[in-house]
Parts: structure tokens; C-alpha cells; sequence
């Protein structure tokens, strides 16, 4: 998909689920995902986009599952990021995505999760234990 395809995703104020795949997907394409409110379900696997741009998927007030492909390690302040969706968000999904230690604390503000998945990623098992610890009501796994 290219940025121009996402750009035009605007005219579609009831999408409700979304798959994004693209080479190269630009701040200002993470910023009309943004306006996409009614936005339930996100997919994105944009080759290491900046973490910062996950301000703009934080901003989805509806948004229940996301699934992250090839991001950056996510690190505290990306993680803290998406703990601004811990009203709506029940799944998350990491696949060839990194996730620091650091992270670990924010990521467990995300007490209406249901499943958390780690597919093919870096994380310690430490931060699994925490977070099958805090997270009691969801399902943490590798694969």
C-alpha cells in the first residue's frame, strides 16, 4: 500500500479493520491512521517505522487489537505509547519486534488485555514473568 493509499483512508470514516503493509509509510501516514476512528482492528508491517509514530496509533479511541510487524525494539517510551490505549485495547501482537526490559512496566498498564503475543521476538524472560504476573486475566505468549 502506498502512503497516498493511506492518505485517502481518511474518506472512510467507518473502517473498522485494517491490514497495512508498505515499504515505506511516512510520519504523515501514521497521522491519517489517526483520523480513522472507528478503527477496531490495525495491522501494521511497515519496515522499522519510528516509534514515535505510535503517538498517532494511541490516538484510536476505539482500537482493540494491534499487531506490530518489524518495529524498532520497543523501548519505554514507545511502550508508553501504547499504554494510552489500555481503556480499549484486549490483544497485542509483536512479530519481529524486540521488546526492552524497559518496557515491561508500561506494557503492563495494559490491564484489559486478553492476549499478548510475542511472535519470533526478543524478550527476557523476565519480562514474561512480570508480565504473566501482573496481566493475570491475559494469555502471554511466545511463539
Amino acid at each position: 500500500m502506498t502512503e497516498d493509499a493511506v492518505l485517502e483512508l481518511g474518506q472512510l470514516p467507518n473502517l473498522q479493520k485494517l491490514v497495512i503493509t508498505s515499504e515505506a509509510l511516512t510520519e504523515r501516514g501514521f497521522q491519517a491512521l489517526a483520523k480513522l476512528r472507528q478503527l477496531q482492528t490495525l495491522s501494521i508491517n511497515v519496515p522499522q517505522p519510528p516509534l514515535r509514530y505510535l503517538a498517532h496509533i494511541s490516538q484510536l479511541p476505539n482500537l482493540r487489537s494491534l499487531t506490530l510487524l518489524s518495529v524498532e525494539p520497543l523501548d519505554r517510551q514507545g511502550a508508553q505509547q501504547l499504554a494510552n490505549l489500555r481503556e480499549t485495547l484486549v490483544e497485542l501482537e509483536f512479530i519481529f519486534s524486540d521488546v526492552l526490559d524497559e518496557a515491561i512496566p508500561e506494557l503492563a498498564k495494559l490491564t484489559k488485555l486478553r492476549k499478548l503475543t510475542f511472535g519470533l521476538c526478543k524478550v527476557s524472560y523476565t519480562g514474561l514473568k512480570e508480565l504473566r504476573k501482573t496481566l493475570v486475566a491475559c494469555q502471554v505468549k511466545t511463539e
